[in-house]
């Protein structure tokens, strides 16, 4: 019987796979509980032949912002957290 985290990786591979041809490569890293699996797919050079591993590294700059921003707005919307809320209130130190 799997894990919880290779149903969660499996999930990933399937949305990778139906969503192949509309990004270059990718690298996920799954942890549930204390299980991680890290599932990736595509091409590590754009119209190259080498496939992408998670032994890969990628630049994130400030695209990271805005995701981080995304997920903040989700979650004050369930009402998880206020927006007036301080950092030290979920990163205590």
């Amino acid at each position: 019987m799997g894990s919880s985290a290779d149903e969660a990786a499996t999930r990933v591979e399937d949305l990778l796979e139906a969503y192949r041809g509309t990004y270059p490569g990718a690298v996920v890293l799954v942890r549930v509980g204390g299980d991680t699996r890290i599932v990736s797919d595509g091409q590590a050079v754009v119209g190259g032949e080498d496939r992408i591993t998670d032994r890969h590294r990628f630049p994130i700059g400030s695209v990271t912002k805005t995701m981080v921003a995304t997920v903040v707005l989700q979650l004050a919307a369930d009402g998880e957290l206020e927006l007036t809320d301080s950092v030290e209130r979920w990163l205590p130190g």
